[in-house]
């Protein structure tokens, strides 16, 4: 594969890797996007917690991130972080151990889950509510 195309790859991957995680944080804000999070939440919970044990990875893990790293490899990157958050958040010039950086997505992913079954029933009970 050539370098340029490569490198265009490595980018469409940051791009759809950095919109995934900007509409898991955020999409269950606006109503117009919560169906559209709550499928991609459901997914991302889905590769998290079954399909990467399912497949012999740990627990977290994200094909996007799997691809990102085989462009990376390919592009001659080595040591490539834990995860894409990782490596972000590097990129930004912040440090966390790995534990502190699940520790930290954890807690943000429990909320968001918190905050979108919140959103969810009571946009269920208000669809029940007779109108007067």
């Amino acid at each position: 594969m050539s370098p340029s195309l490569l490198l265009i790859l490595d980018w469409f991957l940051n791009i759809l890797h950095f919109a995934i995680v900007f509409m898991l944080c955020f999409g269950w804000i606006a109503k117009a996007t919560r169906k559209f999070h709550r499928l991609l939440l459901c997914v991302v919970t889905l590769c998290w917690l079954a399909i990467g044990p399912m497949i012999g990875k740990n627990i977290g893990y994200c094909p996007v991130t799997d691809w990102a790293w085989n462009v990376r490899t390919l592009r001659g990157e080595t040591d490539l972080e834990y995860g894409y958050i990782n490596y972000l958040t590097e990129k930004l010039g912040i440090y966390m151990s790995d534990q502190t950086t699940d520790l930290v997505v954890g807690i943000i992913f429990g909320f968001i889950w918190l905050a979108t079954i919140f959103l969810w029933v009571r946009e269920y009970k208000s669809k029940k509510m007779p109108k007067a």
